[in-house]
């Protein structure tokens, strides 16, 4: 089955030229680099309250089973 030339010149003039697309992915990238890098630094600012929120479940676990890593 092949595609009229109508549904071909539909498709044609519907479709963004490559430029457009790259354009429309440079800005997407853009605001996902920037997205990022806030949520860096939102995570670098608190650090060590995250470190923290992630390491006492392991040393309430450790000290519940005996097994304290400083010993």
């Amino acid at each position: 089955m092949s595609v009229s030339d109508k549904e071909k010149d539909e498709i044609e003039k519907s479709s963004a030229p490559l430029i457009e697309h790259l354009i429309e992915l440079r800005r997407r990238l853009i605001w996902s680099l920037g997205g990022f890098f806030v949520a860096f630094l939102v995570c670098f600012f608190f650090a060590k309250r995250l470190f923290n929120l992630l390491v006492v479940p392991f040393k309430w676990a450790t000290k519940w089973a005996g097994l304290d890593p400083h010993k």
